[in-house]
């Protein structure tokens, strides 16, 4: 009966998503970088894609990422687009099956510490969830590193109490290839080896000095293993790790060097506003509305109880959580929730081990208490899903504002028709105007950068202050409209 109603939660994830889901994408220029990476592995033109993007990161005002993101996501995409050519449906179907593959995972995780009815709430909070439902309508790599990563803990709890030789095995080189899929679809995923060698440390330290043994926590012991097979499968997951990714940076081309001098802004001021952000954003998950900061207050010491009921058996858990808050306190730039998300299926474990201390009086009435509680956030989740979908079939399942509604898409096919493939288009979103035209294209943010001067496309809704300042401009380097529609004018230099 519990797997029909899971099964019943999959199918109502997939239909609410579905119906969330918009025509085309939004502005976001990631995705348009994960496309092009996927198009140019099976053009086999993974230089053309370099030169394009290159030239967006080093002559725009300021760099607007990586001149390539992790190759993990676009090598997933490539099957998609080879067979299917360029369809974001199609797209967005992988980043939905990557959701449900998820879900599989924490219906499992947790099974020996839930009963029937705190899995069944655990899995509807991440379902029925508006926040990711929302986000299962973009092209990014968070849902798939999600799954990746929340499989990793999956597996390594799983080897823990592992008493067969050939399972133990199999499950260690499981590991590293999650731990390689993870690092290959996000940089931070490198945090699951880098955690994994730390609770390895933590094992061999507590077993060195007999008092620590005292402290009865959870490690990867095992028992039932001789010490040089227990070596053996320790680093069986680190070689399915390196091996792998040295063989990807063999045959790779890879620039993520932006991200190091982005650690130039670190400050102390940055570190602290951070910590700050990180701790608030969480509420984020509970929805948009005012309700999510009362559901989110509510939550935080139920988790500080769930923790403490558990931390002697939640290490590994501890030490991955404490890395990635680590890094996003550290990191100087805000992404939202987005980078927070691999901890969320821990911090919802916790939540609901708190609330199960309402019952641990025993009293029917503290059960039904705690039933409610449940039952309430996910009440509150459907409903709010619901008003989504409600939005956007008034809307007609189309974005008011994106690259894929009529105005974006005429003056789109004005820039391919007559822009030459020599010429550079200036524009706001420019990874999005190459990826939908096949033209270089900068962004500028300030007229002293302007030094390209062959095409600026200003966008009448989302003008920026350099678009505000254009006339004068204008009058010392003349141009004249080519194209313009009620969203969009198209420039040309004299």
């Amino acid at each position: 009966m519990k797997n029909k109603i899971f099964f019943l939660i999959l199918i109502s994830y997939a239909i609410l998503q579905f119906f969330t889901w918009s025509v085309g994408h939004n502005w976001g220029g990631d995705f348009a970088s994960y496309i092009m990476q996927s198009i140019a592995i099976s053009d086999g033109d993974i230089e053309g894609f370099f030169l394009k993007n290159s030239l967006t990161m080093s002559k725009s005002s300021n760099p607007l990422g990586p001149v390539n993101y992790p190759w993990g996501l676009p090598i997933m995409l490539e099957p998609f687009y080879k067979f299917f050519g360029f369809n974001i449906f199609l797209f967005k179907t992988f980043i939905l099956a990557s959701f449900i593959c998820f879900l599989i995972v924490i219906w499992n995780i947790f099974k020996n510490e839930f009963n029937t009815h705190e899995r069944l709430i655990y899995v509807s909070i991440f379902a029925l969830n508006p926040y990711l439902l929302k986000f299962g309508n973009q092209i990014l790599s968070d849902i798939p590193f999600l799954f990746f990563s929340t499989l990793s803990v999956y597996l390594l709890m799983k080897l823990q109490k592992e008493k067969s030789i050939n399972m133990a095995i199999f499950i260690s080189i499981l590991l590293g290839i999650c731990f390689m899929w993870s690092t290959a679809i996000r940089t931070n995923g490198i945090l699951l080896p880098f955690s994994y060698i730390i609770y390895l440390l933590t094992t061999l330290i507590v077993n060195y000095f007999s008092k620590l043994k005292k402290l009865n926590i959870e490690l990867l012991i095992l028992k039932k293993f001789s010490t040089g097979l227990r070596i053996v499968i320790y680093l069986l997951p680190l070689v399915f790790f390196f091996l792998p990714n040295w063989y990807f940076s063999k045959i790779m081309i890879n620039d993520q060097t932006i991200h190091y001098d982005f650690l130039k802004y670190i400050s102390i001021k940055t570190i602290f506003t951070q910590a700050v952000y990180n701790l608030i954003i969480i509420k984020n998950f509970f929805g948009s509305n005012y309700l999510n900061i009362i559901l989110y207050i509510f939550s935080l010491p139920f988790v500080f109880i769930g923790l403490k009921k558990k931390w002697s058996s939640s290490v590994f858990i501890i030490i991955y959580v404490g890395s990635i808050l680590a890094l996003y306190t550290i990191w100087p730039f805000r992404q939202g929730l987005r980078f927070l998300i691999p901890l969320l299926p821990f911090y919802i474990y916790f939540f609901i081990i708190g609330i199960r201390s309402i019952s641990d009086f025993s009293s029917n009435s503290n059960l039904q208490s705690k039933k409610l509680i449940g039952n309430f956030l996910i009440i509150v989740f459907f409903l709010t899903s619901l008003l989504q979908i409600n939005l956007n079939y008034k809307n007609n399942f189309k974005l008011i504002d994106g690259p894929y509604n009529d105005y974006s898409t005429e003056m789109f096919d004005f820039i391919k028709k007559n822009v030459s493939q020599t010429d550079i288009v200036v524009f706001r979103k420019p990874r999005v105007m190459t990826l939908l035209t096949n033209k270089y294209s900068i962004m500028y943010n300030d007229m002293k950068d302007f030094v390209e001067k062959d095409w600026y496309v200003i966008d009448k809704k989302n003008t920026m202050n350099i678009d505000l300042n254009r006339k004068n401009f204008f009058k010392k380097y003349p141009a004249s409209i080519f194209f313009e529609n009620k969203q969009f004018i198209v420039y040309k230099f004299d």
